[in-house]
């Protein structure tokens, strides 16, 4: 999957695997429940559509919850990394509106992508950043994403080559 983070150093700052391998499994469960239950009672006016039960929704939210503490700690602990290094300001891309929009597809084993990156927070990654940043007097920018991912980091030039893949 994704990392959490991509620094300007090439370094690349994983999410908790197993979290996000716990949390994948539990969603496809559901899932594959839900698609039972669609195919007994499709034609059945008398059911109600499809709801996630209560052990299920409370499996899922522990799992969302221990995952964005990962996140948090992980923030911290780089926040701490950078402040002894003697790096004072930090730029992000700002990635408000972007919110999952290129992730409408499922994955290999048919996990709604969109569901999973919006359970991971990767959405409140940047504000949880700004939040914990200044505790280690990080001075934190937010930069537009456009271009940023095939721009060189030394010299600024923009070409398609300077992204080889995905990650890279």
């Amino acid at each position: 999957k994704h990392n959490m983070f991509a620094l300007s150093t090439g370094e690349f700052i994983p999410h908790d695997e197993a979290l996000i391998a716990d949390l994948e499994s539990e969603l496809l469960k559901v899932d594959q429940t839900q698609k039972a239950y669609n195919a007994r009672f499709k034609t059945d006016e008398e059911h109600e559509a499809f709801r996630i039960s209560k052990k299920d929704k409370i499996r899922i939210e522990a799992i969302t919850a221990k995952l964005n503490e990962s996140n948090k700690r992980t923030i911290a602990n780089l926040c701490k990394r950078f402040a002894i290094s003697g790096i004072k300001h930090i730029a992000m891309e700002n990635l408000d509106g972007f919110q999952g929009s290129r992730l409408h597809s499922t994955d290999k084993n048919g996990l709604n992508l969109l569901r999973l990156h919006l359970r991971t927070g990767l959405s409140s990654l940047k504000d949880e950043f700004t939040h914990i940043a200044p505790k280690y007097g990080l001075l934190v920018s937010l930069v537009q994403p456009e271009y940023t991912s095939k721009m060189c980091g030394h010299c600024g030039c923009i070409d398609d080559r300077n992204r080889q893949t995905q990650e890279e």
